[in-house]
Formats: structure tokens, C-alpha cells, sequence
């Protein structure tokens, strides 16, 4: 018994794995881009999001 069944669903775990930290990772960089972006456009000193990016968004 070389090839037990629990091998083929540890392979889709791992890439469902990695597809969701890929997924995190590039959200994470979206996010720091845009608070990078935030306090370079708008200088916003307490570095939450301003009211004028908050009110550009929705």
C-alpha cells in the first residue's frame, strides 16, 4: 500500500491552501498600497481613512 487515498486530498488541500494565502497575501498588499497612497494624497496624520476617500469610495 504505497499509494494510500489520503495522498490525493492532502495534494487539493495544499493547493487550496495556497491559493487562499495568495488571495490573502495580494489583498494585504492592496490594502498597505492604498493606505501608502491615502496619506501621500491626502495627509491625513492619524492615518485612518479620511472622509474624502471614504465618501470616493461609496
Amino acid at each position: 500500500m504505497l499509494s494510500h487515498p489520503a495522498s490525493r486530498s492532502t495534494t487539493k488541500d495544499f493547493r487550496a491552501q495556497a491559493r487562499r494565502e495568495l488571495l490573502v497575501a495580494r489583498e494585504l498588499l492592496g490594502v498597505e498600497r492604498g493606505k501608502a497612497y491615502g496619506m501621500a494624497r491626502l495627509h491625513d496624520s492619524t492615518g485612518h481613512e479620511s472622509r474624502d476617500r471614504a465618501a470616493r469610495r461609496g
